[in-house]
């Protein structure tokens, strides 16, 4: 889980993974004991440590990405997770790595654990984690993985990597002495709390939506609200309550990967500006004064507070039954003007997200709006290490396309252009008439991959401008080819491309001799999706064609 996750998290990020071999990346990852373990027969075995060891599955991780900085687990229970994304970025801060891979992993194997659970009262008679409810009578286990992909802000802007949103700051402390260790303390979550707002530089009130530990169980969710309501009370009214939801009810408690979990959630709530519905909240636990407290659970879909001029602003708040604390201050992002994810014009490269304006619980899967998009063809390169596996890779995006094609803006691009390419690679047209014919060509054999020019006398501006005005890298590598040829030959091929010059009621058609300098387009995209060993058809241009 953690290899595979790391790496769809690279991918995520826009990042080429063999460019990482040597960096000064670290990996901090919350895991805790291995269940694994417990149901093998090790026999002395040599090897079986390195297969259930939790420091060696980090360690492995950086073994092969080739990666060279600190690798750490973190083994902190249901802090685990958000510790180590808190490591990670002090790592950052101090100038110890240039970019950090951080998050968690739980996998639920093991009878005899469970058994455990059970008989300290940890887990759920009923089956529902039911937070914050009068129902509440403790936890269900969930497992999965969660990596985050860290920079400092300014290198990842600097690099154009697609940026979810910014780590604002984050503290981590411990209970101390008290009536037990595994009780949770008030005091002790108030001081992280607290901390980590000084240290991101927000008031409380700035702050839109609380992601809370939510362990459901009746002192532990009592003890929680009432320290969120002291911390983050003032500034929040009635009429403008601070919004409270854990991910435990939606997925369980993943334990070591709890904390990153409820991150992610944050993460996408901001992207797609509705939080999610925090389930089995009806009767409200008693022992909390909902009345006196300005905090509101989100028990439906809630749109994103919109304040104008401010960011999107969350928190997430975790605690583990070592007594340990950690809470961490999380900024939606939005690109400057001078950010890289800018300078291509409106289409966004890798692309921060962008919040969804306006957006409504109904918004989730609405479709875009006609002619939102520059491209009615999109090409989307698909690659894997064995011929096999491009069939189950087509598959599985086919599918997908099918019912999420509107979400998809630049993900074609960022795979022709990031994305580690395999040996064997295959290219279909993402025009919904064609794709599932493509698709299924690319499953059943190896076809040879072309390239159509752009340009050409019998193309019009408008049909030029659509061709060439969705890759992020045409306008860039077009004005510097214009730049070449400088004087009245770059204007004139400029003004040939747009049509402005073209007679009344005269379609705007190219002469051959101007039709030529037009490879400018031809070269501008072939960088963006960067297909290899292809064969060029169209009109002739005698341009070699891979270009870097």
């Amino acid at each position: 889980m953690l290899l595979e996750t790391t790496w769809h998290a690279l991918e995520d990020a826009g990042m080429d993974v063999d460019r990482l071999r040597g960096s000064r990346t670290g990996v901090y990852v919350g895991i805790g004991g291995s269940e694994y373990r417990r149901l093998i027969n090790a026999k002395g075995k040599d090897d079986s440590y390195v297969g259930t060891s939790g420091s060696v599955a980090v360690g492995r991780i950086a073994f092969a990405l080739g990666l060279e900085g600190p690798a750490i687990p973190v083994d902190l229970a249901c802090t685990s997770s958000v510790v180590a994304l808190h490591q990670a970025a002090m790592s950052l801060q101090g100038g110890e790595i240039d970019m950090a891979l951080a998050g968690g992993v739980n996998a639920v194997l093991s009878p005899s654990v469970i058994r455990f659970l059970v008989g300290a009262g940890m887990l759920s008679r009923s089956g529902r984690c039911s937070a914050f409810d009068a129902a509440a009578d403790g936890y269900v286990r969930g497992e999965g993985c969660g990596i985050l992909v860290l920079k400092r802000l300014g290198d990842a802007e600097r690099d154009g990597d697609r940026i979810w949103g910014v780590v604002r700051g984050s503290a981590v402390n411990q209970n101390g002495a008290g009536l037990g260790l595994t009780q949770p303390r008030g005091p002790a979550q108030e001081r992280a709390m607290a901390e980590a707002l000084a240290r991101a530089g927000v008031t409380p009130a700035e702050v839109d939506y609380l992601e809370a530990h939510g362990t459901g169980t009746q002192l532990g969710d009592a003890v929680e609200i009432n320290a969120i309501a002291s911390v983050y009370g003032p500034g929040h009214e009635p009429d403008r309550p601070l919004l409270v939801g854990s991910v435990k009810t939606n997925i369980g408690h993943l334990e070591a990967a709890g904390g990153v979990a409820g991150v992610i959630k944050v993460l996408m709530a901001m992207q797609r500006g509705v939080i999610p519905k925090h389930l089995n909240f009806r009767d409200p636990n008693p022992d909390i004064d909902w009345e006196g407290l300005p905090v509101r659970v989100t028990s439906e879909p809630i749109a994103w507070p919109s304040t104008p001029g401010r960011s999107q602003l969350a928190a997430v708040n975790v605690f583990g039954i070592s007594g340990s604390n950690a809470h961490v201050v999380i900024e939606g992002y939005e690109a400057s003007d001078g950010d890289p994810a800018l300078l291509y014009g409106e289409l966004r490269p890798a692309g921060s997200p962008r919040p969804i304006a306006g957006s409504s619980a109904g918004d989730i899967d609405r479709p875009a709006a006609e002619g939102t998009d520059a491209r009615t063809v999109r090409l989307l390169p698909l690659s894997t290490r064995a011929e096999p596996a491009l069939a189950e890779l087509a598959g599985r995006y086919l599918s997908w396309l099918d019912e999420h094609a509107h979400r998809l803006a630049n993900g074609d691009e960022r795979h022709g252009v990031d994305r580690q390419h395999r040996p064997h690679p295959s290219s279909s047209p993402r025009s919904r008439g064609v794709r599932q014919h493509r698709f299924a060509a690319s499953a059943t054999g190896a076809h040879r991959r072309g390239w159509r020019g752009a340009g050409g006398p019998h193309r019009s501006p408008p049909e030029r401008r659509q061709r060439n005005g969705g890759f992020r890298r045409v306008p860039g590598t077009s004005r510097s080819i214009r730049n070449r040829l400088r004087g009245r030959r770059g204007r004139a091929l400029r003004e040939a491309v747009r049509g402005r010059d073209a007679p009344p009621g005269v379609p705007p058609h190219l002469p051959v001799p101007a039709a030529q300098p037009l490879v400018r387009i031809d070269r501008a995209i072939s960088r963006s999706v960067r297909c290899a060993e292809a064969h060029r058809g169209g009109h002739r241009h005698t341009l070699p064609y891979a270009y870097d």
